[in-house]
Formats: C-alpha cells, structure tokens, sequence
C-alpha cells in the first residue's frame, strides 16, 4: 500500500470516529443538561466536537507521514514501517524483525447502534459510573476505580479486562448482567514480537507498541528479545498501541535466550545429567563427581569433543573406562548403553561460579551448566544471616503511620494539645526579633498524603517547567511535600510502652537501629512522649542532648524530669525543622530582591570590574594552578557580571577547592572593604577550606571564623578550634566582624538575625553546590546578591545530587541543585562554536576544569567519555612499581564476584559475605605489598557491607583502612580503592531504586565511586548484573578490552 491510499485510509477512519465520538458525547451533553436551553446544549457540543476533532487530528497527523517510508515513533527512534494489515500471518514471525503474530481475529468494539444514556438529573452532571456503551478515550486516571473519559465523563468501575487503565487508551463501557460496570479496550490483539528499545521504565515492541515497566527493570527485557504480549489501542504520544506484559516474565527471550534452551535439550537419544552441582566447596578444597551419559537411542552416537567455556582450568575430565568408553575422541556411544565421566573441580574464585560445559556430538551439541559455591571457611557469617526473601523490619506501616497524622499535627503546629517544653539545650539571643516564619504544611498537603493522593495531579503546577511566575510557589510546595514525607519517614520509627532509665542527670531511652541511622537523630532534636495508659492531651517534649550507638540522652521539663518514676511513655521522633525554614525563607527573599539576575539570568547588563588585573600582574600564592584555574580566578576577581552567579565546573580530581581557596585568598588581599562567605554543603568540606585558608600564612585567627553548627561543635577538628564559633551560641554574632566566615549553607542562615546591611558579605563562595538543593544554594547567595556581591558555584552536576526522601519532589526539581539548573540555561550552556578557545563555555559566567591532578589517564578515561565530553587531561603517571608489586599490568581490575545478597533478621541494609572476603584479600595482599592502611580506601553502598569488612578485619587483627559509603567519599581520593558493589539478586533492584540506593541506574553514584583512585582501582561484584547498566556495562568492555576482568566467567550477551 503506497503513501497516498494509507493517509486516505487514515482519514476515513479518523471521519468515521470522530462523527461516532461526536454523536456519542452529544447524546451524554443531551442527557446531562436536559434543563439546559437547546442553544446552550448547541454550543456546548459544538466545543466538544471542536476539542475532540482538534485531538484526534493532531494524533493521527503526528503519527502519518506521506512522504517517508519510515514510520517516526519518537524524537530519537527511526522503526521500520509496519504492515497497515495486521491480521495477515507471517510465515515466521519470529525470524522477521517487521513482522509479528497475532490472533486469527480483531478483538474489535463497533461504533454503531448506541443507546442514549439517561441520566438523573439530580445527579453531578459530569459522573456516569454505571451506564452502558460510553466509548472513547481515557484522559484522566482518578482514585477509587474511577476514569474521566473523553474530558467530560467520569467513569466509576468494577475492573478491566485489560489491566490497570492509562491515560490516552481507547475504552468501551460495558455492563454486565448484574449492572457491574467493565471497562473494555476499542480493539486488542495478542502478538508476539521483537523488543526494538528499552528505556528504564518503557520498552518499544516491533517499532510500533510501547510498553511501559513497573520497574526500572526488567528481566531479559533487552533489544532484540521477544515477548507476548497484549496490545491495546492507545494513544501515547507517537504511538497508537500500548502493550501490556503477562506477569510471567520467563516469556521475555532473546535470542541467545532461545538458543540456550536448545542447547540444554537431551538430544537424538543422548541424556546426559541435568543437575551437575558440587554444592558449597571451601576455596582451598578439590572434589570430584560423576557425570552420566546414556545413550537410549537404536543408533551409535559419537562424542566428538567436550568444551569447556573459556579453556576453563577450574574443571578437569577423568573418562573411565565403564561401559566400553575409551579414552580417545571420538569415542562412540553404543545404544542402550550408560557411560560416566568423572568431573573434578578446583577452585579458583569465590563466589556462585556457574560453567558451561558442551558435549559436541556429531551433528547435535548439549549443554550443561556446572555449579558451585565457592566460600572461604575461615569467614562464615550465614548462621546469624539470612537470604533476601523475608526480613523483620520494626517500623510501622504506613497506613498506620497515616491513621495517626491528625494527632500527630496537632503536636507539630500546637493545636488542640497541652504541651510542657523542654529546656533549650542552646540559649539564643533574647534581644533579636528576627523570626523566619513558621511555614505550616497547608492543610491542602496533609489531605493529599492522608488520601493518598496522586501529588502531581492534585497539584499540577509540579509538571510545570519551572519559570519567574511560578518558582516561588512551586518550590515551598515542593518543600512541603518534603517535609511531609520526612515527617512519616520519622514517624515509622515512633516506640510505644517505653521506659525510660536514669543516667546521671539525663533519661536515657533505647532506640533500635540508631547506629544505623534509622532514625537519624542529632543532638538538639526533639522527642515527644504521651502517656501509653490514657488519652491525656499532656504531652511531654524532650530534648536530645546525647545520641550514643544504641541510646539518647534527653531532658524533660524539670517538673515531670525530676520526679520520673518508671512511667509508661509512647515515644514520636521529631526532626529539626529550622533548616526547612531558612530555605523558605530564603525562596521569598530571592523572589523578591534578585529573581532575574540569579534565578532566571537571561540578558545581563555588566557592571564596572572590581578590578582589572590579568595574570602576569598576579602574584599566585599557588603557583601551580593552571591556565584554566588562573583564568576563574580572574573572572571572579573581575566581576563584571555580578550578581549572576559564576560557575567552577570541575570534573574529579581537576582541583575545584583548590580553585576556590586561592579565589577567596586574592580577593581577601586585593580588596581591603571585602567581607567574604564561604560556604559548602557538608561539614566535612568547610573544615578543609577553613584549614587551607589558615594554613596559607595569609588569613589569621583575627580574620576567619570557622561558623558550625552546635551539635557538630565538640567534633570540630583541633586545629580549628580556636577560630570555630557555635551557631546558636548568645554572643555568636560576634562572628560578623571577621572578614571571612566558613560554614555550611544551611548554618550560613543564622545571619539573616543579625544583619542590618544586605551589602554586608561582598563575596559569597559555595563549594560542593551542585549537592546543595536550590532553596539550600538560596540561603547563602541571599546574604550577598541582594547588596550585588560576587556569587560563585563551584561543584560538577555529574557528580552526586542532592537527595530527597519524596519522589515526587525530587522528579520535579528539588533533586537539582541551582548550578546544574542554570548549567541547562542559554548563558551557561556548552556551545563550541562561539566559545572553543574558552574550553566551550561563555567564559564571562563559566570556566570548566579539565586537568586532572589526581589519577592516571587509563583509570579516568572511562569516565571522561560517559560524562565529560572526552576532554579530561591527566598530569600523573602510572605507579607502575605498585602495579608490578600486585602483578597487574593495568590499573584497573574487575572481580567478577556471583555472591548472595544478605540482610540480617532486624536490618534492611544488604550485605554480601563473598565479597567481604574477597575485599579483605586484597587488603591483604596490599599490605604485604608495602602499601600503607592509610592509602587504601573500601567503598559500598551498603552500611552493613561496611560493618561486615570492619568485623573481618578486627578478627583477623589488620589495620583498619578507610571504609565508608559513596556519599562519605566525595571530594576524597586514597591511592589505592576497592570498590564493593554488594548487589547479586536483580529481583531485589526495586528496592534499590524505591530508596535511592545502590549503583544501578545510577549514573552519579557511578561517576563518584569510581574516580576516587589515584594509582589503582579494584572493583567486586556481580558482572552480569552490573552490566545491565549502561555505565557499568562501558567500564566492563572497557576491562575486558584490556585483559583487566577475573573471577566468574562472563559470557556475552550475543
């Protein structure tokens, strides 16, 4: 059928369906508004069948093309052009990439012959939940069973022959005899056919059907697989079919899927043993066992060859001379005979190693999988573990988190509760009148988590993209929403019937999972304890004053503190809200005061430089920065296009802080009036920029306040004791008087209190800031962008994001930070064209740091090319002496590991005891390498990973390296890393990706984890996992490539 009878085709359908769509919504408009005056009604179908035709006819032109003999599916996909006749049968559909099989019939609803609806007219005109053939699309999923078709007509059902319904299918209304109402698919049909792209939570089958996944993946769904699916009509954007999967994953294969089903058959008589499993076998043992070969056909049968994946030198092959078998290939099989051939094994790798074996026959071959589980006796934590299929987990449930929200707001707003307070752990400065404002969580918030509502939907300014009109707004919801899971997130963890014990002057109270975080409690939190025998509207507040590993120390209000006698208490956690305060504090102040020169930069007006120095009139207190760091320098110094942010882009190890430190050094000596702030996101990072500053010999006692937050007072580092200052402290304002303060961003918002100037800071520094959310980024730039001070960004958007707890805040925007927002803006944007000789970016706003000072050029090329358009320079060398120690000769290896993910009874964090052994064996091997525990650094994603390497190694005595999560090893680098993945069970990944954890899908905690090495980078874990990740399935080639892969064989996936 060529172009021209295809759109014809089309057209004639669409007519025929838009004048049944037509009739079909004017008889509901007639029954709706039968009190209505006929003009009215007139008008009113009138602009339904406007809207409809307008709809409909946009989908059909977006989905025919006239002039091509491709069929645009998507922006990036090119499919082939199917066949209009569906009902026609390939001969072999599955050899066909363009075709596909499906039932011998269309499943088909006809237009025609619809009864009129009647309608009572003291019913909401707009809801028909029970009447029969109301046909069209469905463009609003609501809760309770419950479709609006059409825009105009809410549908209440009993269920779907289809599934669960999406917004855009093609519907039937349907009764049955019992006046049940079914909801229908316009036409369906069951075909099988070829996968030809898989998104993370949708795949496209046969270039015309999309498919969407509950999950970010799912098993065998790759390109090139066939599955069976059902399709229904559907409009979803370029496609006009969705596919709906049987539950029954095992029906997705690839080819190589098929093919290896066909291998593992008993073939032409020949049976050869299904099950070769040598069970749990310690690394340093042998076994042996014996395979059976029968023969049961009336022929001879010919054992040419026995192939061993790989030259396998794990297994050997004994014949033995049972049955008439020789010794020599080929050796025949006579019929109705049963041979045996001894297997033995030997190990070689820790882990679930499982080896394919090919018996080749003349003209046939069977395979046959060998297993076994390799362990190391010497560490058996499995009688205190268990595998991942069930665990306890003592945090309540959300329902029953939900039941109790409105006594629970009560508590947190003051209402209809009688509370008695705790004394303040920290004395604030009575004198100052600054309040940031409460910022209540709406009532319009707390009814959508308490319904459960689809947040999105409810409230549909989060879909907007993000602009001056509606940034405020949008981002105090986004943080409401926040706040209000952070608030179930505690309350899953409330305690009833505690008793609480007596500890010096303190109520100690035990907390299950404290170590763990779970939950996270800081000094200065509130706990609120209500009698557990009656309904008193007392409730009791406490303040935590110490939080040890299993317990916290608090303090009641001393009337009910002193006189505590054993009472029976129900316990609720309560997170500190003032940091959410400042960042809504600080969205109004930036709405208000620099909203288009900060938040929405789009034509700037320059201002005079605040100096006019170039780089030969510079004298470098860091004589080794490059050109690239001299050149930021001098833009910051410069000025001209404050207060619009300039941003330091600086991939790994390019030397970002050491960028930031020398920035803030010559603005501190060249301009005598400044005040700088400096800021980071983490505690960690400002103690290194405050000790850089101080041990520069430039910056004083006199000139620097190290400003940190109370509870993380007593854990400041020695050596910045004597300029460190307690946020809260009552003279703590003292600290405006110095001419550079570090802190975070959030602690930075105790300033608003004091300052009666807003061009107080001159000169506002933010570190680590693509980790900072938007509104945290605010709080800081709001102390100086109002009086236009110098704003600088310094971070990498590919390195980690900032992390949310709601998904839905952190889909639509609160997860990115303000530099990488502004990253995606015209002004800050990568354009090669103009701006080449500048490294590719405006250099009045941007400088991207390209020379790398920590690893080798081999370890970061990987990433280079995923992330950072190939353009990372490498300074170092190799450490060849180190590699030639460990008898490597690439800087990279990869130990394939098939461990078993773990959780004990009473933790969800996940744990893998093969690679805590493998990981302390190449501590070991390092230390007697002459490598120093200092130089050495262990990364998981997984707390209790962690542990588990710590327990290992206190009982073997072995130093202690540095062990820590993904997050905790930003910014660092340790001359040697392994890297423990921990993940083996791909039916536990949603759990992965429910919580924000692990690697996969991951691309930031990809990049992080795997550029901390400077000499060398060992990583363990499950290959064929892994590398259902695109990242991760680049660096295994990459190893491969490179003869850096060990450990359990890998095949290919082709």
């Amino acid at each position: 059928m060529d172009g021209g009878m295809l759109f014809a085709l089309i057209e004639a359908v669409s007519d025929a369906f838009f004048a049944t769509l037509r009739r079909r919504n004017r008889d509901v408009l007639f029954a709706e508004s039968s009190c209505v005056s006929s003009e009215t009604r007139e008008n009113q179908c009138s602009d339904v069948d406007e809207s409809i035709e307008r709809k409909y006819t946009q989908y059909f032109a977006d989905d025919c093309d006239q002039r091509s003999d491709k069929l645009i599916l998507s922006n990036q996909l090119n499919f082939d052009r199917f066949d209009f006749d569906e009902r026609k049968q390939p001969s072999n559909a599955v050899g066909n990439d363009k075709s596909f099989d499906t039932d011998d019939k269309w499943q088909t609803c006809n237009f025609s012959n619809y009864e009129q609806i009647e309608c009572n007219n003291k019913q909401d005109t707009k809801t028909q939940s029970s009447e029969d053939g109301i046909c069209g699309m469905i463009t609003k999923v609501l809760a309770n069973n419950t479709v609006t078709v059409n825009g105009t007509v809410k549908v209440q059902y009993l269920s779907t022959t289809f599934g669960e319904p999406v917004v855009g299918d093609l519907i039937k209304v349907c009764k049955t005899k019992d006046d049940s109402v079914i909801l229908e698919p316009l036409r369906s049909k069951r075909i099988r056919g070829k996968i030809t792209f898989v998104g993370q939570l949708e795949m496209v089958v046969n270039g015309e059907i999309i498919v969407f996944l509950k999950s970010p993946l799912r098993k065998g769904a790759k390109v090139g697989a066939f599955i069976n699916c059902m399709a229904i009509e559907s409009r979803q954007q370029k496609f006009m079919w969705r596919g709906i999967l049987p539950q029954d994953q095992t029906q997705i294969l690839s080819e190589v899927e098929i093919a290896e089903q066909d291998l593992l058959k008993n073939k032409f008589g020949i049976e050869i043993t299904q099950d070769i499993d040598f069970g749990s076998l310690n690394l340093s043992a042998t076994k042996s066992m014996d395979i059976t070969i029968r023969n049961l056909s009336t022929e001879s049968r010919f054992l040419k060859n026995i192939i061993k994946e790989a030259d396998d030198i794990h297994i050997t092959f004994q014949r033995l001379k049972i049955g008439g078998l020789s010794g020599i290939f080929p050796i025949e099989l006579k019929p109705q005979f049963k041979y045996f051939l001894n297997c033995i094994y030997t190990p070689k790798y820790l882990g679930i190693n499982k080896h394919l074996i090919v018996f080749e026959f003349e003209g046939f071959q069977i395979g046959r999988y060998l297993n076994v589980r390799v362990i190391d006796s010497n560490y058996l934590m499995y009688p205190d573990s268990q595998k991942t299929d069930k665990f306890l987990n003592y945090r309540r449930p959300f329902n029953e988190v939900i039941k109790r929200d409105t006594n629970l707001r009560n508590v947190l707003y003051d209402e209809n509760v009688i509370i008695v307070r705790a004394p303040r752990l920290w004395t604030s400065n009575k004198h100052n009148s600054f309040r940031y404002g409460k910022y209540p969580i709406p009532d319009e918030v707390f009814k959508a988590f308490e319904n459960k509502f689809d947040l999105e939907e409810t409230f549909k300014f989060f879909k907007e993209p993000l602009t001056p009109q509606n940034h405020e707004r949008k981002f105090h919801y986004l943080l409401h929403c926040e706040e209000m899971s952070q608030f179930l997130e505690m309350r899953q963890y409330d305690m009833d019937n505690q008793i609480l014990t007596r500890c010096g002057e303190y109520l100690s109270l035990q907390v299950p999972g404290l170590a763990e975080g779970r939950p996270s409690l800081l000094i200065g939190d509130k706990v609120t304890l209500t009698s557990a025998s009656s309904d008193s509207k007392l409730v009791l507040e406490g303040i935590i004053y110490e939080v040890r590993q299993e317990s916290i120390l608090i303090k009641l209000h001393h009337n009910y503190h002193d006189t505590y006698n054993g009472q029976v208490y129900n316990i609720q956690f309560h997170f500190n809200r003032g940091v959410l305060r400042r960042c809504h504090y600080a969205i109004k102040i930036a709405n208000q005061f620099f909203r288009d020169q900060v938040l929405f930069p789009a034509k700037i007006n320059f201002l005079q430089p605040l100096c006019n120095m170039n780089s030969n009139r510079i004298k470098w207190f860091n004589p080794k920065l490059n050109i690239r760091q001299k050149q930021a320098v001098i833009n910051i110094l410069r000025g001209v296009s404050r207060p619009t942010p300039y941003i330091i882009f600086g991939p790994p190890g390019t030397g970002k802080t050491v960028t930031i430190v020398e920035a803030i050094l010559q603005t501190f000596s060249m301009d005598k009036h400044c005040r700088i702030l400096a800021c980071t996101n983490s505690n960690s990072c400002a103690d290194i920029i405050a000790s850089r500053l101080l041990d520069s010999g430039q910056v004083t006692s006199h000139d620097l306040v190290r400003l940190i937050a109370s509870y993380k007072f007593e854990s400041c580092p020695s050596n910045l004791k004597h300029v460190s200052v307690a946020a809260t402290n009552e003279e703590s304002e003292s600290w405006l008087f110095h001419k550079i303060v570090v802190t975070t961003c959030s602690t930075a918002g105790i300033a608003y209190r004091y300052l009666k100037s807003s061009t107080h800071f001159t000169h506002c520094f933010i570190d680590e800031a693509a980790q900072a959310t938007e509104p945290e980024s605010l709080i800081p730039i709001g102390l100086s962008a109002v009086g236009f001070g110098v704003v600088v960004l310094c971070g990498d958007p590919f390195q980690l994001q900032p992390i949310c707890i709601n998904k839905v805040s952190e889909k639509c925007g609160l997860s990115c930070s303000l530099m990488a927002r502004l990253m995606k803006t015209p002004l800050y944007s990568r354009n090669s064209t103009e701006f080449e000789e500048f490294g590719n970016y405006n250099p009045k706003f941007l400088t991207k740091l390209v020379y790398n000072y920590r690893t080798e050029q081999r370890l970061i090329s990987i990433n280079s090319k995923l992330f950072y358009h190939d353009e990372l320079i490498c300074v170092n060398e190799a450490d060849e002496k180190l590699l030639l120690k460990m008898d490597l000769n690439f800087p990279l290896l990869f130990h394939g590991v098939k461990g078993e993910d773990m959780r004990e009874m009473d933790n969800p964090s996940w744990f893998n005891p093969m690679e805590v052994c493998q990981c302390v064996f190449y501590l070991t091997q390092l230390y007697k390498c002459g490598v120093s525990a200092s130089e050495v650094g262990i990364i998981s994603p997984y707390r209790k990973q962690i542990d588990k390497i710590r327990e290992f190694l206190t009982s073997l005595e072995l130093a202690e390296c540095a062990i820590a999560t993904i997050e905790e090893f930003q910014g660092e680098e340790k001359r040697v890393i392994i890297l423990s993945t921990v993940r083996c069970s791909e039916e536990n990944l949603q759990y992965d990706f429910k919580y924000n954890l692990g690697f996969i899908f991951n691309a930031k905690r990809f990049n992080v984890a795997t550029t901390r090495a400077k000499s060398l980078m060992i990583i363990i874990g499950d290959p064929y996992l892994l590398r259902l990740d695109e990242n991760w399935n680049e660096l295994l080639q990459y190893c491969r490539t490179n003869n850096a892969y060990i450990g359990c064989e890998l095949r290919d996936e082709n």
